[in-house]
């Protein structure tokens, strides 16, 4: 009994959800048969995945290799294809699940994290929240500012103007900056419970801390709503998350479906405008169906109450490497309730809006913290492969070790000596790019996912030199990106960006000065024309899409004033 009460003690949870260890013999036997299942698979996998690379195995090609069809073709299309499946099916289960009505209405504690917000997002970010279609009497709204001064004021005024009677509460602490006396948090605790909607500012000290008190402030709540204060929700989000999440006691948090606002500000939103399409919707809705996904995104997530109220502090404390962590709490989060051995779900219609950087250096600075949250997660969630199914260890296997094959591979072909390489390369960047596109486009049915095969370019030259370098930068705490009502400018994404660029080069003229068949005439003319059909495909490509994103996309996407013109005009009506 003694070591169940420690245990219950570490991991926050009773016994007979977590205590694998104090099982029936049967129990322990299942156990060490999962561990040594999951983390023998995870090691096949990636020795063979190794292998086969190394020797560089191929299934087709012609008699010169000029054309081939590889590991990572054959690896890849194997794995959207079971992704897609896994993520129809998900969909099918979800379409079941939300058909049915909800009895009870749970209550709901929504905590709205926000710094230095444009002041637009806010107000419709609110005033959605505002209007979501469940019990009012159900939900306590909790905008929590990080930051007290002067200059953060705005924010709470659209806050009272939004919900009129909301209560603001300034506190110049916060739960780990807390004097001996008088810390005011009974006073914060009895608005809390006393008041539908609540602003507190509070000492800066970054978004967890914020999160924090949300965490620690409300009482009897079943489920926590966390967002961010550049959210805006559909109506019936809430109340679709909360069924699929009350559909199955074992299902510890719940995400929502992220879509981009302002898709039409640059070439840059639009691109991650399909990037979030894909991610959501085959990749994390596959994770869904065997209740793993591994990050239950910061925009949108349901959590049961009483997980997060146990590992709260274990969370909002992480240090990695001996130093505190700051950004990647949302990743975080998720992997404390799969470490519990709850599931994580997805549910693609619980729709919301969120902003998405639109200038180059702020999206690859975003990309690189998001990139160190990932890496350090990733050997966090590798503790846990035993607790669930073992399409976890799969796919944690596959994009931990892609990214390091991807690289591997530009860079042999860069320095191969053979520009014939170089340019089946791209080829073959454009091609899988395409094949994803179509796949994509039927799963989702969006025709315009076709164009995910632009993105693979954007890809090669900026998003894999800014992993490499997460990895190597991991115990940074710096964000790089700045609140959106004040964005200041960060190089220091342009860093890997920059040697990338170098090692490239360096690559392409090595090769032009030493490849032997611009010497050899017996090659020389079958070179030559491979290399002709191979440029000229790969120009067509970009200048028929070009083409066609500027005459039948671009005029259908939406920019951020758009998009704020169109809905702030609701909101003004609502406020009267």
């Amino acid at each position: 009994m003694a070591n169940q009460k420690k245990f219950r003690e570490l991991v926050g949870t009773s016994p007979p959800r977590a205590n694998f260890l104090y099982g029936t013999i049967y129990q322990k036997i299942y156990l060490v048969f999962k561990i040594f299942l999951c983390y023998g698979f995870g090691l096949l996998m990636f020795i063979g995945t190794i292998y086969t690379y190394i020797v560089g195995f191929t299934f087709l090609h012609d008699e010169e290799y000029y054309i081939g069809f590889g590991v990572y073709g054959s690896i890849a299309l194997f794995h959207l294809f079971l992704q897609s499946i896994f993520a129809f099916a998900n969909k099918i289960r979800n379409t079941r699940i939300l058909r049915k009505t909800l009895k009870n209405f749970p209550k709901i504690g929504i905590q709205i994290s926000c710094y230095k917000e444009d002041p637009n997002y806010l107000r419709l970010c609110l005033q959605s929240l505002k209007d979501l279609n469940y019990p009012k009497d159900k939900i306590k709204i909790m905008l929590c500012i990080d930051g007290n001064k002067d200059e953060d004021l705005y924010m709470s005024e659209i806050f009272k103007e939004v919900f009129g009677q909301g209560q603001v509460f300034r506190w110049q602490h916060n739960y780990h900056h807390l004097p001996k006396k008088n810390t005011r948090i009974d006073e914060l605790k009895n608005l809390v419970a006393n008041n539908y909607a609540i602003c507190c500012l509070q000492q800066w000290n970054g978004k967890r801390e914020v999160m924090l008190t949300a965490f620690k402030t409300y009482q009897n709540m079943k489920y926590y709503l966390v967002t961010d204060s550049d959210t805006i929700f559909d109506t019936k989000s809430l109340i679709n998350l909360v069924k699929i999440i009350e559909s199955n006691e074992n299902i510890g948090a719940v995400g929502g479906n992220v879509a981009v606002l302002n898709n039409g500000d640059s070439f840059i939103t639009f691109l991650s405008y399909l990037r979030y399409k894909i991610a959501f919707n085959i990749e994390r809705a596959a994770q869904s169906w065997f209740g793993c996904v591994s990050c239950i995104s910061g925009p949108e997530g349901l959590y049961r109450a009483s997980l997060v109220d146990s590992i709260v502090h274990l969370w909002s404390d992480q240090k990695f490497l001996g130093t505190l962590c700051t950004f990647g709490d949302d990743r975080h989060l998720t992997n404390r309730v799969l470490q519990l051995g709850f599931e994580t779900r997805y549910c693609s219609f619980a729709l919301c809006d969120t902003e998405t950087p639109s200038s180059y250096l702020r999206w690859l600075n975003q990309q690189i913290r998001w990139g160190k949250s990932y890496y350090r997660e990733w050997l966090f969630n590798s503790m846990w492969f035993h607790k669930h199914h073992i399409w976890m260890v799969y796919e944690s296997v596959l994009t931990g070790v892609f990214t390091w094959l991807i690289m591997a591979t530009v860079i042999w072909t860069l320095f191969s000596g053979d520009i014939w390489n170089i340019n089946n390369l791209l080829l073959v960047i454009q091609v899988m790019g395409l094949l994803k596109g179509l796949i994509a486009s039927f799963i989702i049915r969006d025709c315009r996912l076709i164009y995910i095969s632009m993105y693979s370019s954007l890809y090669m030259t900026s998003l894999l030199p800014s992993k490499i370098y997460s990895l190597l930068t991991m115990k940074k705490k710096k964000w790089g990106t700045s609140g959106r009502n004040v964005i200041k400018a960060n190089f220091e994404g342009l860093i890997p960006v920059s040697v990338w660029f170098v090692i490239c080069g360096c690559g392409i003229l090595y090769s032009l000065s030493i490849d032997k068949r611009f010497h050899e005439k017996e090659q020389l003319q079958k070179f030559h024309d491979f290399m002709i059909s191979g440029a000229t495909l790969y120009i067509t490509y970009w200048v028929i899409f070009s083409i066609g994103y500027c005459v039948y996309i671009k005029p259908f996407l939406i920019t951020k004033n758009e998009y704020e013109s169109k809905h702030l005009v609701d909101v003004v009506d609502k406020s009267k």
